[in-house]
């Protein structure tokens, strides 16, 4: 079964299948593994075919980071449209 679960009616955006914990995407010569780890995500990146231990760069956020800031923007009042001349 696909790791990756395409939205509806977008193309480009995907899901990672809430019983997977990983999914590798090649981009040019470089492999980007992102892994879904208890605490948020981990994004690394690797010269492709290379096999190395060591990331050429690595980065991560925490789940409850990003639902904080979900959270400040709901809480924040809608501007009001002004009609322009």
């Amino acid at each position: 079964m696909p790791a990756l679960k395409e939205t509806p009616g977008n193309g480009l955006e995907f899901t990672l299948d809430a019983g997977e914990d990983r999914v590798f995407l090649i981009v040019g010569n470089i492999e980007v593994h992102i892994h879904r780890a208890d605490e948020g995500v981990v994004v690394d990146l690797y010269s492709r075919g290379v096999g190395a231990d060591e990331p050429l760069a690595s980065t991560y956020a925490r789940f409850n980071e990003a639902q904080e800031e979900i959270d400040s923007l709901d809480d924040e009042p809608e501007e009001e449209s002004v009609a322009q001349d």
